[in-house]
């Protein structure tokens, strides 16, 4: 078919309308950030109309994207390139947290259009990317233009790609056909051309800021790399060229890695000294799967419920369990399996979604196999659902190719060639004339009848396991059986009619409409388009009067109050946060202060703990003297409570920055910890803890003390504080913002080392006398990752240009 790739893009972009009509045509917003209103004070400000979150689950947008991408705009627009985030855990990464998504192209969208706006706009390029490159990776097959076509919307509105479409999910897991793509025409082709673009589309799906998505996804490409190898050594073929076409693409996978290297190796960095890895490792993985009952969310959705209608009762968070790709392709990837079970991609694709299945579900001894790969046995396996649609789909469009190579049926009498009526016998007799159409249809009604017969195995199944289950429940899975059934009698008449219809586009066209109606029914809502007034509002009061308290200050909330990182887009300082991966240390400095247990899901945790009660130590919250003396060492100048209206103002908190003149040595981050408890009378005059290595820091008697000293914060960015002090005496310059091996130090141009203080914050020797001090935050991981991505743009530029060389005609 002549512009078929343009066609391809027409409907989808199409389609995109349709689903996102509101956003369109009433100048909606794309988000999710009306989740706001459920917290005090911004439930002062609640809009007319707003009865409460349009979809809580989907919370992280509110509390951390929608933040992170407002503060990454705002440095980006002002020429500063946001490797530390200030306002939150006093200080911490920002680059390095991943899901920042600094570098992701598309978030291009964000630095540049208007910002409210730019959440659609981001939308809908990344499902246009999906399934553009759905449609590629199956035209590349060989597969018919109409199963092309079907597939690309299929994957692009998948469960997968929509329930993540807010979070960072989706910013990898667009790519995953395209990498399949470039893998097959580059083992097939041998085309340079497709090795750049490989490497190229590897490093932009790792700068998308989901690095559990892409380990899966280079998992399962990997795994396509070697089955076509292992079909290349079974053909015959030169066992050398196999094993170079392989480390080719292993090449191509490394330049990727080198490409995201300034975003990679921050994170990484940061991960390995975080709370969460080392939760993660001490846990058995099978924790971070489903448990089995969930499994008829992939033939039913919304069987359990659903955020949106506040009736959600699975086993699991919604958005891990739904694996949703439709009725009609379920059936059509069955019948590939079936007819087509000889075809290579077809046992590849079944092979791979029967095998993420079982990891994802967590079948024994499947899971305790794949918990034994490094580094995948501290990953949530819920990904592999993602891979799971991917690979239906393809089969899905295996199988509906299985029909364009039906021809059309002619209902005449064989001897008197006279038009027949159109009664169900003559069908039927008219088809048996055709024995390989009659195969195929009757493939499809055994399908669909195991689909439906699966269908109500697993409904019982999850009701018997379930134990009590009430009549909104049943009430829950009727709604979205019906639907489902329909579908089904749908595909059956389709079936049944296929050959009769004139022309057979009008039949693909119908079920592609059928297709498309059965997903949209699934996710259309699940990402609010809300009013643009609803989203980050004016700050209300008393945010209104944090904003405009311009003295460096942290402000703490006690309880469900303020949203965790929300104060962020108002410039102020919270030291809770919501992020990834939490440092150690942080945690520990908390946990062991406020004497709390370790929150039960670090590292995607609102820390403080207490910001998740109204309590401490299961009492009412009471500004007791130890609470008080940590809130002033920490820096906090404010203070919210849950079911108070007012601020509380802590009038002697401590500077951000200040000298000291006596250390506690502490040997060890353990002991500097408990030095911290213990002394903390002490260290709200005229000390600090300073963790020693080596030789122990001299301080001479100080008779003048802290009288005469002056500290003067005279530059603070994310990324640089300068200060200018005076002291008579040696002392120490102690910054509470949490200490991090990226930030350097200069006194007067010189580079000293910064100290571990208090053991969370960072400290610094001055002689006597007047300084000039300047932090700044340069992580090693970033220079190399930015020599290592620099190093791999170049390799690719000119693997392109001596591709596009090779391709030219010699004259």
């Amino acid at each position: 078919m002549k512009h078929k790739k343009l066609i391809t893009a027409i409907v989808l972009l199409s389609l995109l309308v349709i689903y996102f009509w509101k956003v369109v045509f009433l100048g909606r917003v794309l988000s999710s950030t009306d989740n706001l209103f459920s917290y005090p004070p911004y439930n002062t400000i609640a809009p007319l109309g707003w009865t409460h979150a349009s979809n809580p689950l989907l919370g992280d947008q509110t509390a951390q994207f929608y933040p992170f991408l407002h503060f990454a705009r705002e440095n980006i627009r002002n020429g500063h390139l946001p490797l530390w985030n200030p306002y939150i855990m006093m200080g911490a990464p920002f680059l390095a947290d991943a899901q920042s998504a600094v570098f992701y192209p598309v978030n291009l969208v964000f630095y540049t259009f208007p910002f409210k706006d730019a959440f659609a706009i981001s939308a809908f390029i990344r499902l246009f990317i999906a399934g553009f490159g759905m449609f590629f990776f199956i035209d590349a097959l060989g597969v018919g233009f109409f199963a092309s076509l079907f597939s690309a919307v299929v994957f692009m509105f998948c469960a997968y790609n929509i329930v993540w479409l807010s979070l960072q999910n989706t910013n990898v897991a667009i790519f995953l056909p395209w990498i399949f793509f470039f893998i097959h025409q580059f083992i097939n082709k041998r085309g340079m051309i497709y090795f750049a673009g490989l490497a190229l589309i590897t490093g932009i799906q790792f700068l998308g800021g989901h690095p559990e998505t892409s380990a899966h996804i280079l998992l399962a490409a990997s795994l396509y790399v070697l089955s076509i190898a292992l079909w290349e050594f079974k053909d015959g073929k030169n066992s050398k060229d196999t094993l170079k076409k392989i480390a080719s693409v292993g090449l191509a996978f490394i330049l990727g890695f080198m490409i995201a290297s300034p975003m990679l190796l921050p994170f990484l960095s940061e991960l390995l000294k975080s709370k969460i890895w080392a939760f993660r490792a001490s846990k058995s993985m099978i924790n971070y799967n489903l448990p089995l009952r969930a499994f008829p969310e992939l033939l039913i959705p919304k069987m359990f419920g659903s955020p949106l209608h506040d009736n959600f009762w699975g086993t699991s968070n919604f958005n891990l369990q739904s694996g949703y790709i439709g009725i009609i392709p379920l059936i059509l990837a069955i019948m590939a399996s079936v007819v087509r079970r000889k075809d290579r991609d077809v046992i590849f694709f079944a092979s791979l979604a029967v095998g993420s299945i079982l990891i994802v579900y967590s079948i024994p001894p499947f899971i305790q196999v794949f918990n034994l790969l490094p580094f995948y046995n501290h990953m949530a396996n819920y990904v592999l659902l993602l891979t799971y649609q991917f690979s239906m789909i393809v089969l899905a469009a295996k199988g509906l190719d299985l029909f364009d190579k039906i021809q059309p049926v002619r209902l005449t009498n064989a001897s008197s060639n006279e038009e027949q009526p159109l009664t169900v016998s003559n069908i039927a007799s008219s088809y048996s004339a055709y024995p390989q159409i009659e195969i195929i249809r009757k493939t499809g009604y055994k399908m669909a009848g195991i689909v439906f017969l699966l269908a109500v195995g697993s409904i019982i199944l999850t009701l018997t396991l379930n134990g009590k289950v009430s009549a909104p429940h049943i009430e829950s899975i009727l709604d979205y059986f019906y639907g489902f059934l329909l579908v089904i009698i749908i595909f059956l008449i389709w079936l049944f009619l296929f050959n009769l219809i004139k022309y057979k586009q009008i039949a693909f066209i119908i079920i592609i409409t059928i297709a498309f109606l059965d997903i949209y029914s699934f996710g259309h809502n699940y990402n609010p388009q809300v009013p643009k007034s609803w989203v980050y509002p004016q700050a209300p009061y008393p945010i209104s009067y944090l904003e405009n308290d311009h003295n460096l200050f942290r402000f703490i909330g006690i309880g469900p109050i303020y949203l965790t990182n929300s104060l962020m887009v108002y410039h102020v300082s919270d030291v809770r946060g919501y992020d990834f991966p939490v440092n150690q240390r942080y945690d520990r400095f908390f946990t062991h202060l406020f004497n709390q247990e370790p929150f039960p899901h670090p590292g995607s945790a609102s820390y403080l703990i207490i910001n998740s009660n109204d309590n401490l130590n299961n009492k009412m919250f009471k500004f007791t003297r130890i609470i008080q003396q940590i809130f002033q060492l920490i820096n906090v100048k404010y203070v919210g409570i849950v079911g108070k209206d007012q601020l509380y103002k802590i009038y002697n908190y401590r500077q951000r920055a200040y000298l000291v003149h006596y250390i506690i040595p502490a040997g060890t981050p353990d002991q500097a910890l408990n030095l911290v408890s213990m002394d903390i009378d002490d260290l709200l005059k005229d000390s600090a803890v300073i963790e020693e290595k080596g030789n122990a820091i001299q301080m001479p008697d100080c008779a003048s003390g802290m009288s005469a000293d002056t500290v003067r914060v005279t530059t603070y960015q994310p990324d640089k504080v300068e200060l200018t002090t005076f002291s008579p005496c040696k002392s120490i310059l102690v910054l509470s913002d949490t200490y991090d091996s990226g930030w350097h130090v200069s006194v007067d141009g010189h580079t000293r080392p910064i100290l571990h203080a208090n053991y969370l914050f960072r400290g610094v020797v001055l002689e006597p006398g007047m300084h000039e001090v300047i932090f700044t935050y340069m992580p090693l991981s970033f220079i190399i990752g930015l020599i290592l991505c620099f190093s791999g743009i170049i390799i690719v530029i000119v693997v392109f240009i001596y591709a596009k060389k090779r391709k030219q005609p010699a004259r």
